[in-house]
């Protein structure tokens, strides 16, 4: 295997990613000196942060003779830095054009499609260097997307459901790449377990996204006191309301979305602010219980709260839904619901029972471990890359 390895021609691989606007701002307010960092301390200090997925893809890709590049394109601080050290001012090139002019990658991806406008491949495809455009997508499709997936040469998602529309609906070549846990963001210090419940998530409003999670939220809000909810809510989120408010009026269900309306308000008002990175880690090392849910788009399991709550040691309590025995065994390694108002007494049933508790996180953060950390994925990538290419030696 390692020999494998050794004898693999050398392919440059550049990923073009974003981070959630509030990450940025978090990271200006706990950082306020990082400006006088130059270009290359700036990257390795901000991916140090464990936003997202970082670099962890890329670090582990190294490992199989690649030379990698991260770039975040919604990061101005990072821009003007790559600028002031590699670019030029006064091109009226895009800065994107310019890091990849720069990088020259055999092989190009874009963790972020919403990025993969037509002027931009049209400029992308005259580089003879690039021999392979990449794009990760793994959440609901709408219009522009559909035209972006068009673009690409081949893409990477993160569940069965979005890999047979990609595939068959959109004819694209698609490699399955399940989210995973980093061992980077392993905390060595133990660190004593004194929040009994959590949830982090998003609950950005819709039938096809998280309209499900609110009845769940709210019911671990009234019943742990000794709990951590951080929620990352829509910058839209009182436009979807008034949205919400006029369907109901029109639909006569009016009394329901008044219900729906009190419990969102509750969740706004008591639940706290987003969490990213490390202070997310933290949070995670500190929890018994994780309680997880999907979006409502996918019937599939394998969101980055399942890799990330094993990987830290909670007992993960999860929505039953179809693909979860592919990643773990379910009372061994994970519990799951099938409805929401059982989840509370889950929860009640083993924080007294901690003996079960702790056999079964320690199961789930083993296999986490072992099968679902960012080198085997990297090795899944690596593959498909060569195959598609057709090189190997």
């Amino acid at each position: 295997f390692k020999n494998y390895k050794k004898i693999l021609c050398m392919l440059k691989f550049l990923r073009i990613s974003t981070v959630y606007p509030k990450v940025l701002e978090q990271f200006s307010k706990d950082y306020p000196n990082v400006n006088k960092l130059s270009f290359k301390k700036y990257s390795k200090f901000f991916f140090d942060q464990y936003y997202n997925q970082s670099n962890f893809l890329t670090s582990e890709l190294k490992k199989y003779n690649y030379d990698c590049m991260e770039f975040l394109s919604n990061d101005k601080l990072m821009q003007e830095k790559w600028i002031n050290y590699h670019g030029n001012k006064e091109s009226n090139e895009d800065i994107l054009i310019q890091v990849i002019k720069y990088f020259k990658p055999q092989i190009l991806f874009f963790d972020n499609i919403n990025l993969v406008n037509d002027e931009l491949i049209k400029k992308i495809k005259l580089l003879n260097f690039i021999k392979l455009i990449l794009g990760f997508h793994c959440s609901p499709i709408n219009n522009s997307i559909k035209k972006n997936i068009n673009r690409l040469d081949a893409m990477v998602t993160c569940t069965p459901g979005y890999k047979k529309i990609l595939f068959n609906k959109y004819k694209k070549k698609t490699l399955l790449m399940p989210h995973a846990f980093s061992i980077k963001t392993k905390i060595k210090k133990k660190i004593k377990r004194d929040i009994d419940v959590s949830f982090i998530g998003s609950l950005f409003l819709g039938s096809k996204l998280h309209n499900k999670r609110i009845d769940l939220i709210y019911d671990i809000l009234k019943n742990f006191k000794n709990s951590y909810i951080a929620i990352n809510f829509s910058k839209y989120f009182f436009y979807q309301i008034i949205v919400l408010l006029l369907i109901s009026l029109k639909s006569f269900k009016l009394v329901l979305m008044l219900k729906r309306l009190y419990k969102l308000s509750y969740i706004y008002l008591f639940s706290k602010g987003p969490i990213f990175g490390k202070n997310m880690y933290k949070i995670l090392n500190r929890s018994k219980i994780l309680v997880n849910m999907h979006i409502s788009d996918t019937k599939y399991a394998g969101n980055m709260r399942m890799f990330e709550g094993t990987g830290c040691g909670c007992l993960l309590i999860t929505d039953k839904i179809m693909g979860n025995k592919s990643y773990f065994d379910n009372k061994v390694e994970i519990i799951e619901y099938d409805q929401i108002n059982k989840v509370i007494n889950m929860c009640f049933y083993f924080l007294s029972n901690k003996n079960e508790l702790k056999k079964i996180s320690t199961n789930g953060k083993k296999k986490t471990f072992e099968y679902h950390n960012y080198e085997i994925r990297a090795k899944l990538l690596d593959n498909f890359i060569r195959n598609k290419l057709k090189i190997y030696v």
